[in-house]
């Protein structure tokens, strides 16, 4: 790393610290955050992994990794770092810019958001991931796969495409149904510090695996997209308004990131010694933008009854223009045979989101009813 590059890098991480210090966690609190998911990841995996051993688990989760700035909780920020990695890599062989680079890590403030900002007189962005967010990856990969059934085949398993097929036998799963709900409710009701939900068990290895690249193919699809911004160095003009033809722009510009994003998460994809099918379709991108639509038209309805017409967010365009984005590049970077077959399987698991959404919006009008209101967010990011 040159001169000029380590000198701006440092910058950006002490630009990001301060982000950290003036919308995050104090370091108490997030230290606090720190021992619950040391918990849970630790039941996790010996869940998961019966044979694990527990000394090799616990060392792993004590080792402080990459961190940068005082308020990097190491757990966190080795998931993001993890997904920086694949995307980092798949930046350089398609030859994307990366310029001198970008300081990333998670972040404890309210809301399940992803953002980038260049850091001014640099070639640099930051770029943070709410803990939350993180969490609902997690908790929505997890329900993915277990609402999928698997088949096996000689060589290994597949799952089941027939929807007609999933939907029925998931809408006989109360259980799951619920835990379902659990996550809409959980999100909707309070998007500042959303409730955790109960433990969610994966019954062997092959949920596990499916599991595993959900929440992956998830994870490289948002850093991908902030990682978009940082390419296509949006956010240097200034633009910050949701009306009129800012607005306009600032859609455009979403629906780039969401491009780059898709193309990225592709050549990650492919890179894997083992593919992961879920990142090469983008059907883990399209099913985390779904569901967070989903929850900001559950957070709508708990507060006025009903959802309201067209996207949830100004500064972003609806699903229906982000699904079309993400597929008309996902068609454009695939042979024939696979781009019928990518598109199918996120439409595949679109429908599962919406299947879950559209139960769970009902249960959502009755909460209304009964006096449920929504808690309100304190605090707003900076632009994405």
């Amino acid at each position: 790393m040159d001169n000029e590059k380590a000198e701006e890098m440092a910058a950006a991480d002490d630009y990001r610290h301060q982000q950290q210090v003036r919308y995050g966690s104090s370091a108490e609190q997030a230290l606090q955050k720190l021992q619950t998911l040391r918990h849970a990841a630790i039941a996790h995996t010996l869940n998961a992994l019966p044979t694990a051993d527990l000394d090799m688990v616990e060392r792993a989760l004590d080792d402080p990794g990459d961190v940068k700035t005082a308020l990097d909780e190491p757990l966190s920020h080795s998931l993001v770092k993890a997904a920086v990695d694949k995307i980092e890599t798949a930046a350089e062989n398609i030859g994307f810019n990366l310029r001198n680079g970008v300081s990333f890590g998670a972040l404890f403030a309210e809301g399940s958001e992803a953002m980038q900002a260049p850091v001014f007189g640099t070639e640099t962005s930051l770029v943070m991931l709410t803990s939350n967010l993180l969490l609902l990856v997690h908790r929505l990969s997890k329900l993915l796969a277990l609402s999928v059934p698997l088949k096996n085949k000689r060589e290994g398993f597949t799952i089941e495409k027939d929807f007609r097929r999933i939907e029925k036998k998931l809408l006989k799963n109360e259980n799951l149904m619920s835990q379902w709900y659990s996550l809409y409710y959980d999100y909707s009701h309070n998007p500042t510090t959303p409730a955790r939900g109960d433990f969610i068990s994966i019954p062997g290895e092959r949920e596990f695996s499916v599991q595993d690249d959900i929440s992956e193919s998830m994870m490289w699809f948002v850093v991908g997209h902030e990682y978009g911004h940082h390419i296509m160095k949006h956010g240097s003009g200034g633009i910050a308004s949701a009306e009129g033809e800012d607005r306009d722009r600032q859609h455009g510009m979403e629906l780039e990131a969401d491009m780059l994003a898709t193309w990225l998460c592709m050549e990650a994809g492919n890179s894997e010694p083992r593919n992961n099918v879920f990142a090469l379709a983008n059907a883990g991108a399209v099913a985390l933008l779904a569901t967070l639509e989903f929850i900001r038209k559950g957070n709508q309805i708990l507060k006025n009854g009903k959802s309201l017409p067209g996207s949830t967010r100004d500064s972003h365009p609806g699903i229906y223009q982000r699904r079309r984005a993400i597929s008309f590049l996902t068609e454009r970077l695939s042979s024939p045979r696979t781009s019928y077959q990518f598109i199918s399987l996120q439409n595949l698991y679109y429908r599962i989101v919406a299947t879950t959404w559209n139960v769970a919006a009902k249960r959502l009008a009755e909460q209304h009813v009964f006096g449920v209101r929504p808690i309100e967010r304190t605090v707003e990011w900076l632009p994405r």
